[in-house]
């Protein structure tokens, strides 16, 4: 039977370990009071009152939920589509950052009794991440599908590496830009302040796990064109891929990595719009 197939035992394997992952990030990380005034003040909030807090905390709550679930049903659903037998590291970052990506996704519904206030000055997708956030964003993206592009053709297919970037990237990149419209399009909450901390906070972090994920597929990438045997009559553009591709795997992981580290921190400056209650 299918189900018992190596290709998917080894998605269900990972889907279990990622589960286990995912349920020892939230048992002790659910958000709790103290975990939302934590969240506050590392956001520059320096004294928020109980009902911030408590916003905070729902905030929180809306996201941490779904790491299990998504940590568990990600593989199996890409068990079930692709039949594949990809597994390692890349993967289970792939599996991590695209569970925390869904959540971003799934957590933004609106607040029950908002208060709906009208913004002064437009909002702008550059007025909750940083231009060069985005830059990066989209180059690893570019990167990772010229790679699966050089695995394709010098195959001569498309195989399971190059199938998971071309999918991959574009609805990575989906993901991000729905989360960031939200971020800037939302009618904003009944706290001018903290409405402005988690409307940032919710950009960075999107756009941090998005940029991580594309170097994941980058990497899935690189590791399927290093592996592959190139035909004689490969064009040289493919052979000058492949050369690259472990150094370029590297690079980009550390750099997505130092991306990630940035993004998930308050900016330097605070950015306060002003508002009105209409």
């Amino acid at each position: 039977m299918f189900l018992f197939e190596h290709g998917f035992r080894s998605f269900l394997v990972m889907a279990l370990v990622a589960g286990l992952v995912g349920l020892l990030v939230l048992i002790p990380l659910w958000p709790t009071k103290q975990g939302g005034r934590a969240l506050l003040r590392r956001w520059q909030i320096a004294e928020p009152a109980d009902e911030q807090i408590a916003h905070a905390v729902t905030y929180l709550r809306r996201r941490r939920f779904w790491y299990p679930v998504l940590f568990v049903l990600i593989p199996l659903v890409a068990g079930l589509l692709f039949e594949g037998s990809t597994t390692g590291f890349p993967v289970f970052v792939m599996i991590l950052f695209g569970g925390g990506l869904l959540a971003e996704l799934l957590a933004l519904r609106p607040n029950e009794h908002r208060v709906r206030e009208a913004v002064l000055v437009r909002r702008g997708v550059l007025d909750v991440v940083p231009q060069w956030g985005l830059v990066v964003h989209a180059g690893v993206a570019v990167l990772a599908l010229a790679v699966a592009s050089a695995d394709a053709a010098g195959r001569g297919s498309i195989v399971e590496g190059s199938v998971t970037a071309f999918v991959g990237v574009p609805l990575c990149a989906a993901l991000v830009a729905i989360v960031l419209w939200a971020a800037v399009a939302r009618p904003a909450d009944g706290d001018v302040e903290l409405d402005r901390v988690l409307r940032v906070r919710s950009g960075r972090i999107a756009l941090a796990l998005g940029t991580v994920l594309q170097a994941a597929l980058l990497s899935a990438a690189c590791q399927s064109l290093e592996g592959a045997a190139l035909p004689a009559q490969a064009p040289g553009w493919v052979v000058g891929t492949a050369d690259l591709t472990r150094p370029l795997g590297l690079a980009v992981s550390v750099l997505s990595i130092v991306v990630w580290l940035v993004l998930a921190r308050p900016p330097r400056r605070a950015q306060r719009t002003a508002v009105a209650v209409a």
